[in-house]
């Protein structure tokens, strides 16, 4: 992060490490750190089945929140959050079933047509790979298919980057 402490997901864990120590941060017991990013100084942490972010308690000291369980339960199924993604001002949880957006304390999602492979950010776009369909971006509310795309419907693609400068 910019304060130069790097930080490891494990079982029921986020470690922090300065250089010199260690420090531990309990996520919730039974749930595997999958997935950690530093944005604006705030470390945002995905789990199996939950989401959220390390913010310092009244001594300083941080503490894991939960941001998915201040969602209703019928938009609280998911596996696992596989990458964690800036997109301008809106943090981007993207799990298989669902990709959680949270942005101005709040939280929405989209569900794919099939799954979810994986979601890119590139120049503030926002794309993702389906399973069986191709490569779709976001358009704001929704995911639009990429015309042509096609040819990734069975095949991973595991990143995405800027061809020139508009491109």
């Amino acid at each position: 992060d910019d304060q130069h402490i790097m930080y490891f997901g494990t079982a029921d864990y986020v470690l922090q490490y300065d250089g010199v120590s260690w420090r531990s941060v309990e996520t919730k017991v039974g749930n595997f750190v999958t997935a950690l990013a530093s944005v604006n100084s705030t470390v945002y942490v995905g789990l199996n089945g939950d989401f959220g972010m390390l913010m310092p308690d009244e001594h300083g000291k941080l503490q894991y929140n939960s941001l998915a369980e201040t969602i209703p339960e019928e938009l609280n199924t998911f596996s696992a959050i596989k990458r964690i993604l800036a997109l301008g001002d809106t943090i981007v949880f993207q799990a298989e079933e669902k990709i959680f957006f949270f942005a101005d304390d709040t939280i929405t999602s989209v569900s794919p047509e099939t799954t979810f492979h994986i979601a890119f950010v590139c120049q503030n776009k926002l794309y993702a790979r389906e399973r069986e369909r191709g490569l779709v971006q976001f358009n704001g509310t929704d995911f639009e298919f990429i015309d042509g795309s096609d040819v990734f419907s069975d095949f991973g693609v595991f990143s995405i980057l800027p061809y020139g400068n508009s491109k």
